[in-house]
């Protein structure tokens, strides 16, 4: 996994913030089973909802995180919001050649959950892992990285918020 802190520009995160303002309430939500690979989604915990993000918020990130995005035939983009008790399982996001998840919460306090944990080598039970920090982007690119989603706390008071990508 490869971390890049602050790699959203302002203007892009305003205009994340504002789509994400504007999608509240309205029908563009699943719920993430719908949408995640099936061992993940047969397995994973608690309620996440995912929506598409628009074509104007996908150029902007493209824009900003191209000097290190891999090469790759397609990308799609997806917000998922995390609520309370929602984890997933360990996974290696399977057919894709890259993943990538950027953290949107300003203030996510670590006792929240929503921590990412990664198998650096498969044979070992030794894990490396992040806090969701704002605006921060983790890449997991080819060979692919098992990684899981701790459970997000009861006590949580927002909804853990990121951008994912995946690559063809």
């Amino acid at each position: 996994m490869l971390i890049y802190p602050n790699i959203l520009s302002d203007s892009t995160l305003n205009l994340i913030h504002l789509e994400l303002s504007k999608y509240k309430g309205q029908m563009v939500w699943n719920l993430s089973d719908e949408l995640w690979q099936k061992p993940v989604a047969t397995l994973y915990s608690g309620i996440a909802t995912a929506a598409f993000a628009s074509d104007e918020v996908w150029r902007a990130v493209v824009e900003d995180i191209k000097h290190i995005l891999p090469e790759c035939k397609a990308l799609s983009m997806q917000y998922n919001i995390w609520h309370r008790a929602a984890a997933a399982p360990l996974h290696d996001d399977e057919g894709y050649s890259f993943a990538a998840t950027i953290y949107l919460n300003l203030d996510w306090h670590r006792n929240w959950g929503g921590l990412l944990l990664w198998l650096e080598d498969p044979n070992s039970n030794l894990v490396k892992g992040i806090f969701p920090t704002y605006n921060t982007l983790v890449l997991n690119k080819a060979p692919l990285k098992q990684h899981l989603v701790t459970p997000i706390s009861a006590g949580a008071t927002e909804t853990r918020m990121t951008l994912q990508l995946w690559a063809q």
